[in-house]
């Protein structure tokens, strides 16, 4: 019952560093971002009911961020790295669920009210599901095309064109149609995405 749910007790920690500075006609700008966290009696889904857990989940980690802007080009490059474990039962495990490795990288290159290109790329690192299995590492790319002109912009969005799908690799449930018993999700589900659209400025 929700009435017998204890309220759950987070503390935290962060803290981070910056570094900006001109490098010819680039500009360079760098932030390294430390974290803690700790989730005491996290609720957790046991039997289709959730319920508080024992003990308590800590994460730490650290993320990086690198970006680079040389005229009209910019580039980024961010890094995060997660180390998460739950203390229940007497017992200290990896948290399921929660990749160690995160990658993403974007390249855009802008004329400024006239054209836009970008292309970005995100890498998920393998990860450990909740029945002791190891998820499957994947990448995915994406690409935007813009241009704009005084009343009216037109744009092009591609997703995930690289086809990753969980569905690919590994089947998302077992048993049958009629009772199924469905694995975690941890990879896109759908293959790839192309969208355009256009918007009218009146002003």
């Amino acid at each position: 019952m929700i009435s017998q749910l204890k309220a759950e007790r987070s503390y935290g920690l962060h803290g981070d560093l910056n570094y900006r500075t001109p490098i010819g006609d680039a500009f360079l700008s760098i932030n390294q971002l430390f974290f803690f966290t700790k989730v005491d009696h996290p609720l957790v889904l046991e039997n289709n009911t959730f319920a508080n857990a024992f003990g308590y989940i800590r994460t730490q980690g650290a993320e990086t961020n690198i970006k680079l802007a040389i005229d009209e080009l910019g580039f980024y490059l961010g890094y995060t790295y997660t180390d998460t474990k739950q203390y229940n039962k007497e017992q200290l495990g990896t948290q399921a669920l929660t990749p160690k490795h995160r990658l993403s990288f974007d390249a855009t290159y802008e004329i400024e009210g006239s054209f836009r290109f970008g292309a970005e790329s995100f890498y998920t690192g393998s990860q450990l599901l909740s029945d002791g299995s190891i998820g499957r590492e994947f990448i995915t790319f994406g690409l935007l095309v813009q241009k704009m002109w005084k009343h009216l912009d037109v744009f092009v969005n591609a997703e995930n064109l690289t086809d990753r799908r969980q569905t690919r690799w590994e089947n998302i449930y077992t048993g049958n149609i009629a009772r199924p018993k469905f694995r975690d999700i941890y990879a896109p589900l759908d293959g790839r995405v192309v969208n355009a659209g256009l918007r009218i400025k009146l002003k």
